[in-house]
């Protein structure tokens, strides 16, 4: 759980779940829920997590079917958090999910940026 984006979530008066796989005490006003509950109920998903073995992947098609419909993905880990083959419009049912990552991770595999052409 990132502390500094859900304090931010609170300051605009937006109801702010998270989940973490460790045990955290949150901020007053963040409800902590399962994975799945975040996936469920969140028009904004903010993902903070690092690149591992159990991270890789973890936003695959089936998280982009749980979604809400026009749901906001800022994956702000590493690219391959998201499978690659679930990027919204790669398949019917991503149900118009919005991905948004940062400019070091839009690539899965990230030495790509290197061919970049600049812009």
């Amino acid at each position: 759980m990132s502390v500094i984006v859900a304090e931010y979530g609170l300051a605009f008066r937006m109801r702010v779940l998270a989940c973490d796989v460790r045990p955290v005490v949150p901020p007053a006003g963040v409800a902590m829920v399962d994975f799945e509950a975040v996936l469920r109920a969140a028009d904004v998903i903010s993902v903070h997590v690092h690149l591992d073995d159990t991270t890789r992947g973890m936003i695959g098609a089936s998280a982009f079917v749980r979604m809400p419909p026009g749901a906001i993905l800022v994956n702000t880990s590493q690219g391959a958090i998201v499978g690659e083959a679930a990027l919204p419009g790669t398949k019917p049912e991503s149900r118009n999910v919005f991905l948004r990552e940062s400019q070091q991770a839009v690539y899965i595999q990230e030495n790509l940026m290197l061919e970049r052409p600049a812009g």
